[in-house]
């Protein structure tokens, strides 16, 4: 996980007990994930399209950070769920 990612759940940790983590920015309930994420991605000036960042990406980027962080392929694979560790 990331510093910043690490930072702000830490912050998130003092909302109310009913609060959403990936809520809206005032931590209510999340409508629309799939408009949250275009206006995210308007913001940085990303594409939001098939064969660009999509959801799914942030899978990816989670993945490939752990593996940078450990050496344990296995831990790895647990803790995203995968069946085995070899590529599709």
């Amino acid at each position: 996980m990331s510093p910043r990612v690490q930072q702000i759940l830490t912050e998130r940790q003092k909302l109310r007990a009913d609060a959403f983590v990936f809520g809206t920015e005032e931590s209510s309930y999340q409508k629309s994930w799939r408009r949250a994420w275009n206006n995210v991605f308007k913001k940085a000036g990303l594409k939001v399209a098939r064969g660009h960042f999509v959801w799914h990406s942030l899978r990816h980027e989670f993945i490939s950070s752990m593996a940078e962080l450990t050496d344990n392929i296995q831990e790895v694979k647990e803790l995203t769920r995968h069946q085995n560790i070899e590529p599709p």
